[in-house]
């Protein structure tokens, strides 16, 4: 007599589209790290040279490259920091050479306002006594001074301001009246100067503009025909 056997489930019919392997993904290499960024290498070439006037070109190359850097993850932050830091010294070493030459430098004048040692003065500063290491149109602004002990062209002796009021007189009148005050202070200052005949007359007066704001000095000016003297004229 046969023992009777559970229904058996009936094997699953095999796949009608078998679906393929699955490839490996394609070997792509080892990843290229960044580069450097060509504006930090840029900064550091300019601050080597910021003296021959590239400094500024390095101060806003370096600032674009730390920019870009930060961003793109690229190598150069430290060449970028040093061509800022390069340009910095450039800067700071005139100046601080500057100042300490200005705090540790003799005065010009010794406390009776005699000029002492070479140096230059604005137009302001001049007074009777000064002598003028060079005179002409081109020291009209920065006038250059020495003792009188040494050779120049040309010593104050007179500073004064004009008494016209009003509007601008005209280079003309202002000339004149400048001229004539001049003359007459000579023979004050210096007898022997007034009958120099190798001395003549030098004076610097207001012009239009500087009338304008206020300006009525002029500066008479003793000069050397036959050149450059040692000594002053007064007495």
């Amino acid at each position: 007599m046969s023992v009777p056997q559970p229904p058996q489930d009936a094997p699953a019919p095999p796949p009608s589209n078998p679906s393929p392997p699955t490839a490996p993904p394609p070997d792509c290499g080892p990843v290229r790290p960044p580069g450097t960024n060509p504006f930090s290498i840029a900064s550091l070439i300019c601050g080597i040279v910021a003296p021959c006037g590239a400094g500024l070109f390095s101060v806003v190359f370096g600032i674009i490259a730390l920019v870009q850097v930060r961003k793109s993850g690229q190598r150069g932050k430290r060449m970028a920091i040093a061509g800022l830091v390069i340009t910095g010294v450039w800067v700071l070493v005139p100046v601080t050479g500057g100042i300490f030459a200005l705090l540790n430098s003799d005065p010009l004048r010794d406390d009776t306002g005699e000029i002492v040692r070479d140096g230059s003065v604005s137009m302001d500063e001049l007074a009777p006594g000064d002598c003028i290491k060079e005179l002409g149109p081109g020291v009209s602004f920065r006038v250059p001074v020495v003792p009188c002990a040494e050779l120049h062209e040309g010593e104050v002796y007179a500073v004064f301001d004009l008494t016209a009021d009003g509007g601008w007189p005209g280079e003309e009148t202002v000339a004149a009246d400048a001229q004539t005050s001049c003359v007459d202070r000579l023979a004050d200052y210096a007898r022997t100067g007034y009958d120099d005949s190798d001395m003549g007359i030098f004076y610097y007066h207001p012009t239009s503009s500087s009338w304008r704001g206020g300006d009525r000095e002029v500066v008479c000016v003793a000069y050397f025909r036959d050149g450059e003297r040692a000594g002053s004229i007064a007495g």
